[in-house]
């Protein structure tokens, strides 16, 4: 049972200042606000911490309203603990939420990101040497390429807390960029995806290096 501000018991033994009080019927320690309280005499809660409830002597022509704080629960250590574990279980369901979120956020934005530098890509190849039917497939297999590359380093680089995963973005561009350069659209998305993955898989390799598994 939780005891609050406000609530009415009786003193269980005499308080000098210190004792026990019943609370409906549940016994709990508290301390004498002021003066000594003896055994029987009815008492309202006024205040308390982790380890003990204050209580005064009740008086019929003050309003418990009028307490400060009325209401208040007042927790015992053990319902602390259990009140604190239950907040910080509550702020990591609370973050993990949000990096679930966050983390499905990034993948829309790799898939609608890779559909734009698709199209891009197109666009470059038909001005360069016109289009071409097969030309229709770039922008999927590029958002696929982006989606599978941001996943891998969003999920990996989390749970490793190794920022070497995010390297693989960069350098998918750059093998993006090369590859359109040098040769052409399909050839530029299977280097970014290579590039990526390549980098992606080194990073993991360094990682295990520095913890390895004992």
């Amino acid at each position: 049972m939780v005891a609050k501000i406000g609530d009415r018991g009786r003193a269980a033994c005499p308080l000098y200042p210190s004792g026990r009080v019943l609370i409906d019927r549940a016994p709990m320690a508290a301390r004498a606000e002021r003066g000594p309280i003896e055994e029987g005499t009815e008492i309202v809660v006024v205040g308390g911490d982790r380890f003990s409830l204050v209580v005064r002597a009740f008086d019929p022509t003050v309003s418990n309203l009028s307490l400060p704080n009325f209401g208040k629960p007042i927790l015992t250590a053990k319902e602390d603990a259990a009140f604190h574990a239950e907040q910080l279980e509550e702020t990591r369901r609370q973050q993990e939420e949000g990096h679930r979120r966050a983390f499905h956020q990034l993948l829309k934005f790799g898939a609608i990101a890779g559909v734009i530098i698709g199209v891009g890509l197109v666009a470059i190849q038909t001005y360069r040497r016109g289009y071409t039917d097969d030309l229709v497939w770039i922008p999927f297999l590029s958002s696929a390429c982006w989606f599978s590359i941001i996943f891998l380093a969003f999920f990996l680089g989390a749970a490793t807390e190794n920022i070497l995963m995010f390297l693989s973005i960069p350098c998918a561009l750059f093998g993006l960029i090369l590859g359109m350069l040098w040769w052409g659209p399909f050839t530029a998305i299977a280097l970014c995806f290579i590039v990526g993955i390549s980098v992606t898989t080194v990073s993991l390799l360094i990682e295990a290096m520095r913890h390895p598994v004992t």
